[in-house]
């Protein structure tokens, strides 16, 4: 997992994207994907799976879905391409990820003085149902 205090990249720093949207180029130096932040990892991922690069998870809907709703259809839909077991895990483990990465608090002390800094900051996972204590 990344760190808390990473910053969000920039899209337009990142990814070069063309006006037929179906051209997609990494600007950055090490040519790494971190599925977390890119918008469009999973069409870019299972391209074979989105022809036209559309209707992944992290598209805007009118009518907000959770990854759980969105796996779902996917995967029980009448569409059997989504049925593959190597599409299953990737879809078991992102639904992990996600569901991990909402478990996890976090608790500082603050110092009261001139720059109101946090000291000493302390990360807690919430229990998950069905994994050890």
């Amino acid at each position: 997992m990344a760190p808390i205090d990473r910053a969000e990249p920039n899209v337009e720093d990142e990814v070069e994207i063309y006006d037929n949207g179906n051209e997609i180029r990494c600007k950055t130096q090490n040519k790494t994907v971190n599925e977390a932040h890119e918008l469009k990892a999973e069409e870019c991922a299972w391209y074979f799976l989105f022809p036209y690069g559309k209707n992944g998870l992290r598209e805007q809907r009118d009518v907000l879905i959770t990854p759980l709703d969105y796996f779902q259809y996917r995967i029980l839909g009448s569409d059997t391409r989504f049925q593959r077991n190597d599409y299953l895990f990737y879809a078991l483990s992102i639904f992990e990820y996600l569901r991990v990465k909402s478990t996890i608090t976090e608790c500082g002390q603050k110092i009261v003085g001139e720059n109101a800094m946090v000291d000493v900051i302390h990360l807690y996972l919430k229990n998950l149902r069905k994994s050890a204590a």
